[in-house]
């Protein structure tokens, strides 16, 4: 990371917004944007080399939690010719961030490439103010839309800890998740998707540790009353840290909500987890028109326990029906998971997180409709 007191030529996000392709959870500021959602990511394509660019890190970014287990803030991933959506390498670099610094995206001269910087701690609120290069550029550094070719399908993430890559202090035995949500099991299966099977999808997240679906509190879970937020209401807001309401947009092909791990630890019962499922479904299909098609991924195994838990039984043995909506469970999910592979018996290792990818994009082949003959122009 490189640090400057002051930029000979910046250019705004305002200015720039038409040529970034924005995942969906980027909110205005004063000054730039910014997300405190892991997975959210800004995509552009670079004429020239990317070398000459820096980033410059608003004063809104937060660590809120130093002790994440060592993750770092974002990520830069570089693919040039083909772009990000193909299976020609891509670089990946991770950075701090720490407001009001400039960050240099790449030290090698690469041009012609796609570009895309993503929040991969969960613990991080990460605001962009814009642009920098050390000489005036008339050309805003040959910033420009992504190829058309280039877009994909989104997929959505609903999830928690699991899904994003919570990594727990080695003071606490944990083990680093060197880069944060795109070690997580989530991203990791698109990727294999896209390795092993040449379907492209593009990722977003929505997860917080410790999260559950059904909201309450913890002593009444089962009347789901005024107490603690679940995801049920929390996706509706701009931040896990503060109840401002969130403005839907975006309209991703698939959505896969990946929780019930924490409902199971609170003791929620199977009958209201499902009805809380089906009336999240519900919002996500009204808010969410472009969705084909729901997946579940039901709680993970706690190695604690005897068994997967009643929520995950009762999730792989009746199908869920919401209206015509097309949902699949993803039943074997925790197939090949051993103690070992995780670092307390629920959260997986880097290790884990492979075996989790591995399995669900197994289903996600079996599972997902074709493509369509000509994405984005729905």
């Amino acid at each position: 990371m490189s640090e400057s007191s002051q930029a000979p030529y910046t250019v705004s996000i305002s200015d720039l917004r038409s040529k970034l392709d924005l995942s969906n959870r980027w909110e205005e500021s004063d000054h730039g944007i910014w997300s405190a959602w892991a997975g959210s990511s800004l995509k552009f394509h670079s004429q020239k080399p990317v070398s000459n660019i820096s980033l410059k890190i608003g004063h809104k970014t937060d660590r809120k939690d130093r002790w994440n287990g060592g993750t770092p803030s974002f990520a830069v991933s570089v693919a040039e010719n083909m772009g990000l959506n193909s299976n020609s390498p891509v670089k990946i670099k991770t950075f701090e961030a720490e407001p009001g610094t400039l960050v240099k995206l790449w030290e090698e001269p690469i041009r012609d490439c796609d570009v895309e910087i993503m929040l991969i701690d969960w613990a991080s609120v990460l605001e962009i103010e814009g642009f920098s290069t050390p000489v005036y550029d008339p050309d805003q550094f040959g910033i420009v839309n992504l190829n058309p070719s280039h877009t994909t399908e989104q997929m959505l993430f609903i999830g928690d800890s699991i899904t994003c890559g919570l990594a727990l202090d080695k003071s606490a035995g944990g083990q680093p998740i060197p880069r944060g949500v795109l070690d997580a099991f989530a991203c990791r299966a698109l990727s294999i998707l896209q390795e092993k099977h040449s379907r492209v999808l593009s990722f977003e997240a929505l997860a917080y540790p410790g999260i559950c679906l059904v909201g309450g509190r913890r002593e009444n879970r089962d009347s789901a009353d005024d107490g603690e937020l679940g995801m049920v209401d929390r996706f509706f807001h701009t931040s896990p840290w503060e109840a401002v309401p969130w403005r839907p947009r975006g309209r991703p092909r698939f959505i896969c909500i990946a929780l019930g791990t924490n409902d199971e630890a609170n003791d929620v019962s199977p009958s209201v987890f499902r009805d809380t499922l089906m009336n999240f479904i519900r919002k996500l299909a009204a808010v969410f028109d472009s969705v084909k098609a729901f997946y579940i991924v039901p709680p993970f195994r706690d190695f604690h326990e005897v068994d997967s838990g009643k929520i995950h039984c009762d999730l792989v043995s009746d199908p869920i029906i919401v209206d015509d909506l097309l949902i699949e469970v993803c039943g074997h999910i925790n197939s090949r998971m051993i103690a070992e592979y995780t670092v307390d018996g629920l959260h997986p290792t880097v290790e884990g997180h492979n075996v989790l990818a591995d399995n669900l994009a197994g289903f996600l082949v079996d599972h997902l409709p074709p493509p369509p003959p000509a994405f984005p122009d729905e």
